[in-house]
């Protein structure tokens, strides 16, 4: 199984990209439809939780990149 990772090192491997990295600009874009919902998700305290595989980080901030390129 493919290790998982929290928001915390997605937000970080945005700003080590250079791009935007707040977690209410993911939702943003989760919603906007330019990335997806990650395939890990749990409900914890009546929150939800994010889990990301390395790859899911790698292909979301590659997606994140062309759509800023874009503009």
């Amino acid at each position: 199984m493919n290790k998982l990772y929290t928001k915390k090192y997605f937000l970080q491997a945005l700003q080590d990209a250079g791009l935007p990295f707040s977690y209410p600009t993911i939702l943003r874009w989760e919603e906007q439809g330019i990335i997806e919902q990650p395939i890990h998700m749990q409900e914890m305290n009546g929150k939800k939780w994010r889990f990301y595989t390395r790859s899911e980080i790698k292909e979301n901030v590659e997606k994140i990149r062309q759509f800023k390129s874009k503009k």
